[in-house]
């Protein structure tokens, strides 16, 4: 049973870009453009409700 704090050094990897590490090739790439994707429409649809377009 390893505690949380404890193994932190031993998992350089997570600490340097989080859970992302598991992803290669393909599956990276479509998680970045999901969510830049998100971002996006994120972006527009408070600019629409709160600014007005």
């Amino acid at each position: 049973c390893e505690r949380l704090p404890f193994d932190l050094p031993e998992a350089e990897e997570e600490l340097v870009a989080g859970y992302q590490t598991e992803y290669s090739g393909i599956k990276f790439g479509l998680f970045y453009v999901a969510s830049y994707l998100n971002l996006l429409v994120s972006s527009l649809f408070v600019t629409v409700l709160y600014l007005g377009g």
